[in-house]
């Protein structure tokens, strides 16, 4: 079988030594593997331009998408931007005419009726001397308290006041 026309057929071939024979079967393999992977780097180079040219297709895709995301959400800012300064100028007019109303209500001349007066005398019969507002209770006892004790017993104590009441007795 020739499958190369340079190679002589087998009676043609002189033989050779073991030595040279396993030399050029070693080389020959050597090539093939060579050939094979060269081949399998080629395929690769081509799948690789042709993945790249697909990873650039995605990436611009990617990009296109991500500019279209970046101006919706320009526009959903803007939106709310535009809501809030709403709400605010909203807050702020309902807060103007609370105090206009307010200010309207004290500039505004108050009638006193003559029977208000005798019921503000009334409710603040309550309020005791230290200004503080007792429940009302009928038939509510009263009770002695320490000061009036003091003042019922004169007792000379260790420490007592001088006549004029500014310096202090020795005892």
């Amino acid at each position: 079988m020739l499958t190369d026309p340079n190679e002589k057929s087998i009676k043609d071939q002189k033989r050779m030594s073991r030595r040279q024979f396993r030399k050029e079967r070693k080389l020959a393999t050597r090539k093939a593997f060579r050939q094979y992977y060269a081949q399998k780097r080629d395929q690769k180079k081509e799948q690789t331009v042709e993945e790249e040219q697909e990873v650039l297709k995605q990436h611009s895709e990617y990009l296109q998408q991500k500019r279209l995301w970046e101006e919706r959400e320009e526009r959903y800012e803007l939106i709310n931007f535009v809501r809030r300064k709403a709400e605010e100028a909203e807050r702020q007019a309902r807060e103007t005419a609370r105090q206009k109303w307010r200010d309207a209500l004290l500039r505004m001349p108050t009638m006193v009726s003559p029977s208000s007066d005798n019921d503000f005398n009334k409710n603040n019969s309550n309020i005791d001397s230290n200004n503080k507002i007792q429940p009302k209770i009928r038939n509510m006892p009263t009770f002695v308290t320490t000061e009036d004790r003091k003042q019922e017993t004169s007792l000379p104590t260790k420490w007592s006041k001088d006549i004029d009441g500014d310096t202090m007795n020795w005892p």
